[in-house]
């Protein structure tokens, strides 16, 4: 039998991403999404390794990779 899996689409409204740096080449992201007029999901994330070290200055970079660790995407 095949089964074919199609993806979840999941849509936030508002997104708060809160980052902080720790001095041991990682940060920790307090993610916090909304739907309007109620909190959707919270979550953590711990960045580091290679994927810390790939953030550079483009911080646009780490928040598409926070974001695509809980599934999402910007629109």
């Amino acid at each position: 039998m095949k089964i074919e899996i199609k993806p979840v689409i999941r849509t936030a409204e508002i997104v708060d991403i809160s980052l902080t740096i720790s001095n041991n080449n990682s940060v920790s992201a307090n993610v916090c999404l909304f739907k309007p007029n109620s909190i959707m999901e919270t979550s953590n994330i711990t960045i580091e390794g290679a994927e810390y070290d790939a953030w550079g200055t483009d911080d646009s970079y780490i928040y598409n990779l926070v974001l695509s660790k809980l599934g999402y995407e910007r629109a």
